[in-house]
């Protein structure tokens, strides 16, 4: 039960939930593109073990990062529905593969508890958590994009994909896409 000096958030958030292992995390949903299917992912050598490697989105190379390498949770396979989350932060689309995703909610303004005034200062602070909160009885934690693509993760990033042999044409922009209009694709096998 949360403590009294515990001080919502006074803003409603709409958020997608997802799983890793037993835990439901979430992500603002504005960076969010889309969300596919299992696609064949090509390994890159000498990048950071959480870049499991890149995918092929409309002839566009985009890097793909391991949640679960991410937070130290052992490997899991990856099967033909597992999802990844493509999400545009600073000009660069990534995708996050992720066990599970489990819905699309709001959080209601004064549900979301800020992690400074839950810790105690002496553990310091955990800056890729921008709270917590609970959905449904379960304890959510709501991911910052922004600390999950930290700029040196990004520049490794960067230059492995341009060290590529053969580069991949960028396809034409097709548009911002609003959080309303995510879309799952299918992959056929």
């Amino acid at each position: 039960m949360m403590d009294m000096e515990n001080k919502p958030s006074s803003q409603e958030q709409t958020v997608i939930t997802f799983r890793l292992g037993g835990q439901i995390y979430a992500l603002p949903i504005e960076p969010i593109v889309r969300i596919i299917e299992l696609v064949p992912i090509t390994p890159l050598p000498q990048v950071d073990k959480v870049v499991k490697g890149v995918i092929n989105v409309h002839a566009r190379a985009v890097p793909v990062l391991d949640m679960r390498r991410l937070f130290g949770l052992p490997e899991a396979a990856l099967h033909l529905y597992t999802p990844i989350i493509l999400i545009q932060l600073h000009g660069q689309m990534c995708g996050l593969i992720v066990d599970e995703v489990v819905d699309v909610v709001n959080i209601a303004a004064g549900s979301l508890f800020r992690v400074p005034d839950i810790l105690p200062s002496e553990l310091g602070d955990a800056p890729i958590l921008q709270g917590i909160t609970y959905i449904q009885g379960e304890t959510v934690l709501l991911l910052d994009p922004p600390h999950i693509f930290q700029a040196d993760r990004m520049d490794e990033l960067a230059n492995a994909l341009s060290s590529l042999s053969e580069p991949v044409t960028a396809s034409t922009a097709e548009g911002d896409v609003s959080p309303s209009e995510i879309v799952v694709e299918e992959v056929q096998p």
